[in-house]
């Protein structure tokens, strides 16, 4: 992906409605829903631009021993195919109680979408 596809997929997230979702790893529903499959793949693939971290603890999925546990989706809605997709190891899930986890969502939600407001769905 080049700069100016790069700026344009987050002017994109920024002026939409985003659809989030924090989906385990090894969850068969994953495996049902392939926008959500591809992004993952995606994830994993050596990037120039792009070094996959869990976004709690900073480690690399790609030179550290840290596997994922989790990954956060985020999708712009009406948008079709452009999904941002985040890590989380298994140590910082086993140990990160929710509010911490809540804190890190949060914070690279923020990224995405500077000044938008959050609405838990629960």
């Amino acid at each position: 992906m080049n700069r100016h596809a790069r700026r344009s997929d987050m002017r994109t997230f920024r002026r939409a409605e985003l659809l989030t979702h924090c989906v385990a790893a090894d969850d068969v529903a994953l495996e049902r829903h392939k926008l959500l499959k591809d992004a993952a793949a995606n994830f994993h693939l050596p990037h120039v631009t792009h070094r996959p971290f869990c976004i709690a603890c900073r480690a690399s999925f790609i030179t550290d021993d840290a596997k994922v546990d989790s990954y956060l989706f985020a999708m712009p809605l009406n948008v079709d195919g452009l999904v941002a997709t985040s890590g989380i190891c298994s140590n910082c899930m086993d140990t990160l109680s929710a509010s911490e986890m809540d804190r890190i969502v949060t914070r690279v939600l923020r990224k995405l979408v500077p000044h938008g407001h959050f609405i838990d769905a629960r």
